[in-house]
């Protein structure tokens, strides 16, 4: 069978080295073929030159020459024309693009270019990092290498000298720099002149006893320029501490070295290279700020001295803390150093699998039935898995230790090893049950001393453990594992260490995953601990900083009882810590009880005095006090139960009284009474209730004002009263109402900011009636003037928090008026701008959590934020980043569920949040997932009449998806036709009583467009099918807002199911610009043509 592809008319036979254009038959060299299959294995993207010289050259040539050479030449045979190019495209200063489609033929593999034999075992490296050693048989990852690279050298000429390399666990960022780049920079000369003069390796992973300048000072010893070393020898100690007090003696001492042994012609971009690796240690839990400080100290020092380079490589997940944790540092791998290593391309595996084995002349069997290739098989198994990597590496040595006499990988062998998914199970799973039952006892142990749970997400990670701490039945499991290549062992200071060989083992062996989620809330409970402990000795066991009482302080006192087989034991200063927190939790407890004694008292003096009108007016003001104070204190916390009670003891009050006797202090009081309870009533969508109490607390604050009009009290009561009718009457779909409401509430704060310009409170209530009157302006399409009140909103805080810098509350609604920004932003489709925006708002509020865990609305808010994350990583097609991304919010939202199980509002949010999760799943085709989400969603609901009108909308949509789609997709076969259309039906009559409700009428557009697709209306006609996508452009045309990606977006849908030539060109163009992937549009396809005639629309 030939090995052949199709670039329009040339048929390429890459086996054979020639081409063939019509009748004639083209030769071409090797190195020419090797050139036209690279570029045309890129089909639709650029390749660069560097990759390349990479790919082809292995960096053995420098500069565009050799590649530009062998280009100008494969033209001239195939009669391309670089100034008219038919076939190859040259992008100036980018590289090549091959201009026609690409054509399959047959069974085409990619052959990979001639390299030296692997004679040393096997080509592959399990569960281990590629090093040097490996650097022959690294493949795949030219294109990453190529763009570090570029990193480098521009960091180097912009004298930045700082590149941060970050990914997720198991994506290959130590692989890339050691076996990818570190081969080429450190060969005479480097890569293109990017040499490494000497390299110091300072992996943070073995830090002993997590000292990081320690390890720091024994990478730094390792460099040398000829045999004289840059820092002169001495213990490591010695120069940790000499660093650490003197970091501005790095530069002359590193130009003290270049004096004493300069470097003859050496290229502009040649360096001394500092690589970091596993930075995130710098933030882990219990990590000491002191130590990372002067850590970042020392690297910025060496980062300013030339001819330096400092490489850095960091864990994704960690990346918000480790850059608030090193700002200078960040701000230095500003303009090209950050380098986010992405899972490997299609293309790349399939090169990941070949390379090394026909290096090593492995051969891959044939499924005897389906007659398919196992590299075939393996390649299809391996796209968009998590993991890849390293479960592909593990799988492929795993074959190899069962490979023929004839060195063939088979089919049989594959299916033994539980094939990608399941070879480290398998493996884990056989070593395990090869113990004896006494060691199989110590696993849980040895589990708890190895594993480690992040404290605020559900990252799962290893720690190195001393062999010494173990008993010898934990030695012989221990053992067992680094045999089996799942454990890897190291010396440090003359004890022996183990670790996980690789995390993807905690994430791929169930025995483990179900431990993980089995004591998952303890795990995070000890970090928060280890955390909390830690900030207490640094402040040096400040009374401020012990914990809380109620779950921050329950939660540890859980941990310090849970066994040792679940639980690292507690140190000497955690049990410390705990101790004193548990005591000052009983002496205000007994406070407290004094307190409410005290206010008993007074509540029974007044009762037995309310013939006094005079005397009810100081009780009143006196209980308020009191009162008002712990009602601001237990907001954050959303306690709804703890205001209602409050509120409604002070009304009854406020009725003893009397409106006739009430002065204008007295309004005040029982207008924010009121207003507290409204509050209460519109979280549990009691609407009704809420008009009554809010519109009281209108009235009563107009005629305070009326009474006073320069009472900043009475203002500021006034300006809340109408803030939260404006909210009622925007809940109410009535948005006219709201802006002259919050018109109202607006000038009453400026009239307060003129009255008092030094009162910052009165700054921060204007920004909050600038927020609210940009949500209008978003409701009405109006996104730039949104944008704008935002970003004013927003400035007003900045300057109160110029005083008020340690207000944390302040800082959180910043950030949420940021998220409202990005929300806007997605809006307008700049979909990566809100991306970006959502994140700093989501590190924003996880930063303030840490100091106030028991914060439910700040929590509430962060699960809220990550839904909407999650909706633009959707949109980009980023689906395992939003499954993520959804997978957190509903951790959060069920934990908040369970401390208030009461609160309807939580349900509506985390019911939300897996429906969310449904689309997500629909989206990556993962069906079971799908069922599960839909499943708990409607749980979580529970919908009756009465429910808010959100809730309705939720249960159609999941009755919508339960009649359409079962375990295996799909099923139009057997889909509920009439239970769809009664669905569609209830999505009608919310848009009809709301008409401004967006989320109802994409929901319902939503609906009406899959029946379409499927050509499930009734009566399956295709009449039936243009009459539900025409029905959904009627409701996305009574919107007028083609400024709406989203809009936008379900018009590109409906239009392509009626006629995809009818598409106008400036909406395919929006989607296209803005970087809209979601697969709901032309799924597994690419985007329809387009039509500039705009008059086509339907």
């Amino acid at each position: 069978m030939h090995n052949r592809f199709q670039i329009a008319n040339l048929q390429v036979h890459p086996d054979r080295n020639f081409v063939i254009r019509g009748e004639e038959e083209i030769p071409l060299e090797p190195r020419e073929m090797q050139l036209l299959v690279a570029v045309a294995g890129k089909a639709g993207d650029v390749i660069g030159k560097d990759e390349l010289l990479i790919k082809l050259w292995g960096g053995d040539f420098y500069g565009d020459n050799p590649v530009n050479k062998a280009m100008s030449s494969l033209r001239k045979k195939i009669g391309d024309d670089i100034h008219a190019p038919r076939y190859i495209k040259t992008l100036r200063g980018k590289g090549y693009k091959i201009i026609p489609t690409v054509v399959i033929l047959d069974d085409y593999h990619h052959l990979p270019k001639q390299t030296e034999a692997w004679t040393r075992g096997s080509p592959f490296v399990g569960l281990s990092a590629f090093d040097s050693d490996h650097a022959q048989v690294f493949s795949g990852r030219d294109r990453m290498i190529a763009e570090l690279f570029g990193a480098m050298r521009a960091q180097i000429d912009l004298e930045r000298r700082f590149v941060l390399i970050v990914g997720a666990s198991g994506c290959g960022k130590s692989s890339l720099l050691r076996a990818g780049a570190l081969p080429f920079m450190t060969t005479p000369g480097g890569f293109g002149g990017l040499e490494a003069l000497t390299v110091a390796d300072c992996d943070l992973a073995t830090s002993p006893a997590g000292d990081p300048m320690l390890q720091l000072a024994a990478a730094l010893s390792s460099w040398f320029l000829g045999d004289r070393p840059i820092f002169l020898s001495r213990p490591a100690e010695d120069l940790k501490l000499h660093l650490t007090e003197a970091p501005e003696s790095v530069a002359p001492t590193i130009e003290h070295a270049f004096r004493c042994h300069p470097v003859r012609g050496a290229q502009p971009h040649a360096h001394l290279l500092l690589t970091i690796d596993h930075a995130e240690a710098l933030v882990a839990p219990g990590h000491d700020p002191n130590a990372t400080a002067a850590f970042e100290r020392v690297l910025q020092a060496i980062c300013d001295t030339p001819r330096t380079l400092v490489v850095m490589i960091a864990r994704g997940d960690c990346y918000p803390e480790l850059s608030q944790a090193l700002p200078k540092l960040t701000a230095l791998k500003t303009g090209c150093g950050h380098i986010d290593v992405l899972a490997p391309e299609r293309g790349e595996i399939a090169e990941i699998i070949r390379t090394p084995a026909w290096q090593a002349g492995l051969k891959f069997g044939i499924n005897a039935i389906t007659r398919q290739r196992l590299d075939d098989t393996m390649l299809a198994d391996s796209v968009e898995r998590p993991d890849v990597l390293p479960l592909l590496q593990h799988a492929l040595q795993a074959l190899y230790e069962r490979r023929t006499d004839d060195n063939t990988l088979t089919y049989a062998a594959y299916e033994a090893i539980g094939r990608i998914g399941g070879a480290i199970a398998h493996r884990a799973d056989a070593v395990f049950r090869a113990l004896p039952d006494s060691a199989k006892r110590t696993l849980d142990t040895v589990l708890a001393k190895l594993i480690v749970v992040q404290a605020e997400n559900d990252f799962v990670g290893g720690r190195r453990v001393a062999i010494d701490t173990l008993d010898n039945d934990a030695r012989v499991l221990v053992e067992a594992f680094i045999q089996g290549r799942l454990f890897a062992t190291d010396f440090d200071d003359g004890h022996a260490f183990f670790g996980v060989a690789h995390e993807a083992l905690l994430r791929q062996w169930p025995v483990i995953k179900e431990w993980i989620e089995r004591n998952q809330r303890l795990l995070q409970a000890r970090a928060r601990l280890e955390i909390a402990t830690k900030r207490w000795l640094i402040s040096g066991r400040a009374h401020d900083y012990l914990l809380n009482a109620g779950t921050p302080l329950m939660e540890a006192i859980e941990v310090s009882e849970a066994p040792a087989h679940v639980i690292m034991p507690l140190t000497d200063d955690e049990r410390e810590f705990l101790a004193r927190s548990n005591q000052r939790r009983l002496r205000n407890r007994r406070l407290r009880a004094g307190a409410v004694a005290a206010l008993t008292v007074l509540a029974i003096i007044s009762c037995s005095m309310a013939f006094l009108a005079n005397m009810q007016r100081n009780k009143l003001s006196e209980l308020t006090v009191v009162i008002g104070e712990f009602t601001d204190e237990i907001d954050p916390s959303g306690n709804l139960v703890l205001i209602e009670n409050v509120s409604t003891k002070v009304l009854e009050y406020c009725d003893g009284l009397g409106d006739s006797n009430m002065s204008a202090n007295d309004m005040v009081i029982c207008s924010r009474a009121s207003r507290k309870l409204g509050e209460v009533r519109m979280e549990q969508n009691q609407l009704q209730d809420a008009e009554t109490l809010i519109r009281r607390s209108v009235d009563l604050s107009k005629r305070a004002v009326d009474i006073d009009p320069r009472s900043s009290l009475v203002l500021n009561e006034a300006g809340q009263a109408a803030a939260w009718l404006g909210k009622l009457r925007k809940r109410q779909g009535d948005l006219k109402g709201a802006r002259e409401a919050w018109l109202e509430y607006e000038s009453l704060s400026e009239r307060l900011t003129s009255a008092y310009p030094n009162d910052h409170e009165s700054h921060i209530q204007r920004s909050y009636a600038l927020t609210n009157l940009g949500s209008i302006e978003d409701e009405l399409g109006h996104y730039p003037q949104a944008v704008e009140h935002y970003l004013r909103s927003n400035q007003l805080k900045k300057q109160a928090l110029a005083v008020r810098n340690e207000d944390a509350t302040l800082r959180f609604e910043m950030a949420v008026t940021d998220s409202l920004i990005c929300r806007t932003y997605a809006k307008m489709g700049k979909l990566q701008v809100a991306r970006k925006c959502y994140s700093g708002a989501i590190q924003a509020i996880q930063a303030l959590l840490k100091d106030k865990p028991d914060a439910r609305d700040w929590e509430r808010q962060l699960a809220n934020l990550m839904q909407f994350q999650a909706a633009i990583e959707l949109d980009l097609g980023e689906t395992m980043l939003a499954e993520k991304s959804i997978s957190r919010s509903i951790q959060h939202l069920a934990f908040l569920r369970r401390m208030e199980p009461g609160n309807d509002s939580l349900a509506g949010f985390l019911a939300n949040a897996h429906l969310m999760a449904s689309t997500i799943a629909i989206a990556r085709e993962d069906w079971p997932a799908n069922e599960d989400h839909l499943r708990a969603a409607m749980a979580v609901l529970d919908p009756k009449p009465s429910s808010p009108s959100s809730w309705k909308r939720m249960a159609a949509t999941i009755n919508f998806r339960q009649s359409l789609y079962d375990t295996h997709g799909v099923d139009a076969k057997n889909a509920n036709k009439l239970f769809m259309e009664k669905s569609i039906e209830a999505l009608r009559k919310l848009v009809e009583l709301n008409t401004s409700d967006r989320y109802a009428r994409f929901a319902l557009v939503d609906a009406l467009l899959v029946r379409a697709k499927h050509s499930l209306t009734p009566g399956h006609t295709e009449p039936g099918k243009n009459r539900d996508a025409v029905e959904a452009m009627t409701y996305l045309d009574h919107l007028n807002r083609d400024d709406d990606i989203q809009v936008v977006a379900f018009k590109v849908r409906a239009t392509d199911l009626l006629d995809s030539r009818a598409i106008p060109c400036d909406w395919a163009n929006r989607l296209e610009s803005s970087g809209y992937r979601n697969s709901a549009i032309s799924p597994g396809k690419s985007r329809p043509p387009c039509h500039n005639d705009t008059e086509m629309n339907p």
